[in-house]
């Protein structure tokens, strides 16, 4: 028997809406679903191979416990939950709540588990909760923190005259800083069509900067060096708009002060650009009438990732690029409610320097979460405070976490790891127990957290009330012993006696937006995932259950719209675009000196592969047919100039640490500039093939060189050398 269903994929934060293919119950195609509004028929590649995911050799469908011998033995998911309280419970009675710590990846984050885990977390008292945003994108929260945001929001592609992206590549990463949520080529054309103007600013002329008006390729690291440019360009030709400034803004005397230096001349030497490009760039983003401006994961990975992030939040207040009162609400929300979009200020608030303090470096809490890069070193520094247990959940750290040796060690050292994800990663191989849970369409699924990715950043999320809910489309495998991941922590619960309230809505909270509603979980009889979808979507503009009567999904919009109202009575919070920790960075920037070192003359840069997320999808062999080892991608000048040829084998080397790879074309890439793949590479434990030993956070270290306020070491723009590989590593590729 053949029937189709509508879905929605789950192999990244995307939320595809797609159509999916059964014969007699299995799962045998996925695709995209053409009649769907905002998708428009568009899937990944990642997404097309669920179902290998879901029936192939990679998956896990029952529990497993680490043997003293390091096998894995099957054990039921009772005897795993039993064995892993009464070790937790050990720990905690010995070393206090905050030995326990729990690592949410991107595989993770998503709901209702993000409910249960922190319940959990609150539940035995630690605050140790960490997350891959601390390690990915942290500048942009702590950024946000220091310089406040606009309640009325900012306006979308769709609406706008140009757009300035820095360090992304949303065609194909398809998250944020461009187009809404769905198919970013399709909307990109579209705009591209009505005249939108794009500023790209990276050192590669990625899929996204071959389509834009002005590519400002830039040698890497130098991103605040030409963003304080753009500024003073701006603030020097009186581009900015006064009147924003003027009610909204303090700070502006100090910004001007401090980007004095940054000349075009400077910032064309210091960035190796075109200076009249510079001027190009900050007039078209100036002059525009609507517009805005984002950054992405490299410049968060690159050196002084809070302070462009900084910098950009100044050149959307400079020129005013928001909603203002009166303009129209893209999305009032669907399944999370929201308060109304108002003119006014949300003030600065505290960017660091809150909740636990960590041990290593000074470090603290922050907006963006506690600092992941340093959980290793609490992991590894003996003494009060040290974390002895940590929880995995949709994570790899040994691919994620920068400084791959140390992350091992600190795994090894551990009193208990325990895993939650559907395969044997490099990190579950190391694991106490690995735990596997149901994967898409085995379980409801909603489109929430998608509408909530707005809550984190401008142009994230959708930009129309569209809304899609998913029920239970098959059955685990047979003879499978899977749980939910949320249903992973509701049972450890139980095991140690422990009461969970978990909140409705989402997790973040703007000002104004209803409070949520909080209900002590029945620890005796279990909720059902769509029960507890239910509750979370519980005071909705649109209730689940209508959303539900439209299986492919549906654009839920209002009766009459809504509008940007005006600021309550009496509201004067202003925005912040003179920060002194900011302007005293601005100040160390300007005093810096070019970095050229003959020992390590390229730098290396983060880039994606289309059918990969992170390490997601390298067990796939179809996925990693065409890079069956590491690849370095090059410039053909510069594989010229070292003598190499595309499938050579190389060493790429670090002053921290070397790896082997095979030598790649990018001619996209600025010459002295090399590209490599982040979290590619899972095949640590073949000792066998040793070419195939390599990703790139092995060549990384964790101290030093770390950003002054969230601590993230340099994750790109990192100094390294090109050695051809001796004849006998060139056989082992071949």
């Amino acid at each position: 028997m053949r029937e189709t269903k509508h879905a929605i994929c789950s192999s990244c934060g995307q939320g595809c809406g797609v159509l999916v293919n059964f014969e007699d119950g299995e799962l045998v195609k996925l695709r995209g679903d053409k009649e769907n509004p905002v998708y428009r028929g568009y899937t990944c590649a990642m997404g097309r191979r669920m179902p290998l995911v879901r029936s192939g050799d990679i998956r896990l469908l029952n529990p497993k416990k680490r043997q003293g011998d390091g096998r894995f033995d099957t054990v039921s998911s009772e005897q795993a939950m039993a064995g892993i309280a009464d070790k937790l419970q050990d720990i905690i009675a010995g070393h206090g709540p905050n030995s326990v710590a729990l690592y949410q990846g991107i595989g993770g984050i998503k709901t209702p588990v993000n409910q249960f885990s922190g319940a959990w977390l609150r539940a035995i008292g630690s605050q140790m909760r960490f997350d891959s945003g601390s390690i990915d994108q942290p500048g942009k929260f702590i950024a946000s923190a220091l310089h406040g945001s606009w309640l009325g929001g900012a306006p979308i592609i769709s609406e706008s005259d140009t757009w300035l992206v820095v360090g992304s590549n949303p065609v194909h990463s398809r998250l944020g800083s461009l187009t809404p949520h769905g198919n970013t080529a399709w909307y990109l054309k579209q705009e591209f069509r009505r005249g939108i103007k794009l500023i790209v600013i990276d050192p590669r002329k990625t899929e996204t900067a071959k389509k834009a008006t002005v590519h400002l390729q830039l040698r890497p690291g130098t991103d605040p060096t030409v963003l304080a440019g753009m500024v003073r360009i701006i603030i020097e030709e009186k581009l900015y708009d006064n009147t924003f400034v003027r009610d909204f803004a303090d700070g502006f005397t100090a910004l001007k002060q401090s980007v004095e230096p940054f000349n075009p001349e400077f910032v064309a030497q210091v960035a190796d650009i075109e200076a009249n490009k510079l001027v190009e760039a900050a007039q078209t983003f100036a002059s525009s009438n609507k517009g805005h401006a984002c950054g992405g994961t490299g410049i968060n990975m690159a050196p002084r990732g809070t302070l462009s992030e900084y910098l950009l939040l100044c050149l959307n207040t400079l020129c005013g690029k928001y909603k203002r009162e009166g303009d129209r609400v893209n999305n009032p929300g669907v399944l999370i409610p929201k308060g109304p979009a108002r003119a006014q200020v949300v003030p600065p608030g505290p960017a660091w320097g809150f909740g636990p303090k960590l041990r290593v470096r000074g470090l603290t809490n922050t907006a963006s979460g506690m600092p992941t890069h340093a959980l290793a070193d609490e992991i590894l520094l003996e003494g009060k405070g040290q974390i002895r247990a940590l929880i995995c959940m949709g994570g790899n750290p040994l691919m994620a976490w920068p400084d791959t040796e140390k992350t091992q060690r600190a795994l090894k050292k551990l009193d208990l790891l325990v895993v939650i994800d559907y395969r044997m990663t490099e990190c579950a191989k190391m694991a106490d127990y690995v735990i596997a849970p149901r994967t898409a369409l085995e379980e409801p699924l909603s489109t929430i957290d998608s509408e909530g990715l707005a809550l984190y950043a401008s142009n994230w999320g959708y930009c129309v009330p569209w809304a899609q809910y998913s029920p239970a489309l098959t059955q685990p495998p047979a003879g499978s012993d899977l749980m939910a991941d949320w249903e992973f922590f509701y049972r450890l619960s139980q095991q140690m006696k422990l009461q969970l309230s978990i909140g409705s809505g989402a997790a973040i909270k703007r000002a104004g937006d209803p409070p949520s509603r909080r209900v002590k979980v029945d620890m005796q009889n279990p909720m059902s995932t769509q029960e507890v979808l239910e509750f979370i979507t519980t005071d909705a503009r649109v209730p689940l259950s209508e959303v539900a009567k439209y299986p492919g999904g549906r654009v839920f919009e209002e009766d009459e719209p809504s509008y940007v109202l005006g600021a309550e009575d009496g509201d004067h919070r202003r925005l912040n675009i003179g920060d002194h920790h900011m302007m005293e960075e601005l100040q160390a920037v300007a005093c810096e000196q070019p970095q050229h070192s003959s020992d390590y003359p390229y730098r290396m840069i983060t880039r994606r592969l289309i059918h990969l997320m992170n390490s997601q999808g390298s067990e796939i062999a179809r996925s990693t047919d065409h890079w069956r080892n590491t690849p370095v991608f090059m410039n053909q000048e510069d594989l010229n100039a070292l003598e190499l040829s595309r499938g050579d084998a190389i060493t790429l080397e670090s002053s921290h640490n070397s790896i082997a790879a095979i030598a790649d074309l990018d001619n996209g890439l600025k010459p002295g500039v090399v590209a490599a793949v982040h979290c590619y590479g899972d095949r640590l434990a073949e000792k066998e093939k040793p070419v195939a030993l390599a990703h790139l956070n092995m060549l990384l270290s964790n101290e030093g060189d770390n950003d002054n306020f969230c601590g993230i070491p340099r994750m790109s723009a990192v100094a390294v050398r090109i050695v051809k590989a001796c004849h006998r590593d060139q056989e082992a590729i071949e």
